[in-house]
């Protein structure tokens, strides 16, 4: 899957050079989203309990046994 992205050129932005800082900038990012999908599933478990099901929270047991893998 890795080949089919290896010839393509993005052009450079003008305020960010990645370079080789692009792995630990994206697992930052990775990071801050996974914090934001748990916080956005427990802010909505503690305002509306009745109305939230337990089934919600399985992609965020998903998420997080897979990021410890």
């Amino acid at each position: 899957m890795t080949s089919c992205f290896e010839n393509m050129q993005m052009p450079s932005c003008v305020w960010f050079e990645g370079g080789e800082k692009r792995n630990a900038l994206i697992s930052m990012l990775a990071g801050t989203l996974f914090f934001v999908g748990w916080w956005f599933i427990i802010d909505a478990h503690a305002k509306y309990p009745d109305e939230m099901s337990n089934a919600y929270h399985v992609c965020g047991v998903f998420g997080t046994i897979s990021l410890f893998m």
